[in-house]
Formats: C-alpha cells, structure tokens, sequence
C-alpha cells in the first residue's frame, strides 16, 4: 500500500509578557501547550504557548539542539504572539523544540518541549486492525491487521452464534462487505480454539507511542456479542491498548468510529476464566 509521509508545518505562538517594573531584568518562560510528549500524525500546524516574563528582546528556536536558521518574525495571533517555522524543517519520529528567550539586559530564559511525528498512511484500502486483550490481566497480548480489497465507509458486525450443547462456535463477519473476521470454537466442559485468523503477531511487533498522553474513542464502545453477565465497563480494556501507535493511526484516521469488541469463552459449562479473551475491532 502506498504510503505518504507528511512533514508537519510549525507554528510557535510566544506570548510576550511584559513587566510593569521600569528596572526589571528577570528573563523567564514556560511552555504551556502543547503538553511535552504530544503526538502529531498529520500535516497541521503546532502551536506552542508560551507565557513569560521580564522584557523579552530575542528569540531564538532550537530543533534537536541546533538553532534553526530562519528569520525570526513574530506576528500576532490570539492568544498571543507567535513566529512559523517552514515545514520542512521537520521529520518524522521524536523531536525536541526548544526557545530560548533574552532580554536587553542579557538575561535569558528557555523552555522546551517533545514532539513525537507518528506516520500517516492513505487510506487505499480497507482495513480492520483487532487486538486482543487477556480477561482476567487485560494485558495486551497481541493483534493482526485484515486487510480487504472491496471499500466500505461503515463498518458493522454480524454474527452466526451456534450455542455450544457441546460444541458450538462464533464467527463475526464485516457486514458490509461480507468478510470473515473471526471464527472461534466453543466447547462444553472443554476448551475451544480461534480459527480464523490462524495467529496473530506478537507484542513486540506493535510499537507504543513515547507519551503518557491519554485518547479514547470519541463515540465510545460497542459490544457485538453481548452476554448478560458482562458489564458494560471497558475502560480497563481499553487502557491496555490506547497507547499503541497503530490505535493512535486508527483514531486518526477514522475519528468517529465506534470501537467493536467482545469477549471470547472458548470454555464454558465447567469452563476456566483465564482461557476467555477480549477482541477489539477498529476500521481506518
């Protein structure tokens, strides 16, 4: 699949406090937004907040540790003030902005920040990424992404439930486009097993993202096989996988989505707890 890697443009916004004190010298900043750590996927434009005090003269902006050579020109926007750094000063991956402030009489203050630029991809084809979280420990225990030919912009799952008298099975199905999603036995004082997909990659191969930034589903959960005994409480699910940088990619890409899960019991009648997992669905 093609792929497009956006360069981010940079806006600074620096808010020039000033101070009523004709002799002050005292030289300080502090970046208030964004919070240090935030992710950007997309090519917009980032502000950074300053607020400040003592009389401000120069600016000067840092990018890694090297100062960008650019004229520095600061316009008025509210909040505040800021001055806009050329896109193509920016790659993806983590990166440290730092401003550093001086006043006439050479006192200086700075105030950095991290940013971590996380690829976009387009959205060429149609895609559901699952996951899978352990019942008891919500512990994330890996995932695959389904990749489909035929487009579809909404995504519902049905299912086909034969209850297990002693054996029965799941399977849930991309409505849309009529596509098999999973396929699970169940068994009676037994234990069933996933049969479709045949595995799923391991842990190691999902990348989180560097930020203790939080981010949840705009429009909330939805069960697709809803058993009476559970609660609908998924928040401890969910924050097994919210910081996954293919979850950040997902919501990105696809906002409004609804996330699909269920829990599955290969093992019921005499069944052990520690055999049920949770499935996630998310579409791009």
């Amino acid at each position: 699949m093609k792929k497009l890697y956006f360069l981010l443009g940079l806006t600074i916004f620096i808010v020039l406090g000033g101070c009523n004190k004709p002799n002050e010298t005292i030289c300080s900043c502090t970046i208030t937004s964004p919070q240090d750590g935030s992710d950007f996927i997309i090519s917009e434009d980032i502000d950074v907040l300053f607020e400040t005090e003592g009389t401000i003269s120069t600016v000067t902006v840092f990018l890694d540790d090297t100062q960008l050579d650019l004229q520095i020109i600061i316009f008025y926007k509210p909040p505040g003030r800021y001055v806009t750094i050329p896109s193509h000063f920016l790659t993806l991956g983590k990166h440290i902005i730092k401003v550093v402030a001086q006043s006439d009489e050479g006192t200086q203050a700075e105030s950095s920040i991290t940013i971590n630029i996380i690829e976009n991809e387009t959205v060429d084809v149609n895609k559901v990424l699952m996951l899978k979280v352990d019942y008891l420990t919500n512990t994330f225990e890996g995932g695959i992404e389904l990749e489909f030919s035929e487009m579809s912009e909404t995504f519902t799952i049905t299912k086909i439930f034969a209850p297990p008298g002693d054996f029965g099975f799941l399977k849930l199905f991309f409505s849309e486009i009529d596509e098999l999603l999973f396929y699970g036995t169940i068994i009676w004082a037994g234990c069933g097993k996933m049969i479709f997909p045949e595995e799923l990659l391991p842990t190691d191969q999902f990348q989180t993202v560097p930020t203790e930034e939080y981010v949840f589903p705009k429009n909330g959960f939805e069960n697709v096989f809803k058993q009476s005994w559970i609660q609908d409480e998924y928040e401890s699910v969910w924050d097994s996988v919210q910081s996954l940088v293919k979850v950040r990619q997902y919501l990105t890409s696809n906002p409004e989505q609804v996330v699909k899960l269920f829990l599955y019991t290969p093992s019921v009648g005499i069944g052990d707890p520690a055999d049920a997992d949770w499935f996630l669905f998310l579409k791009n």
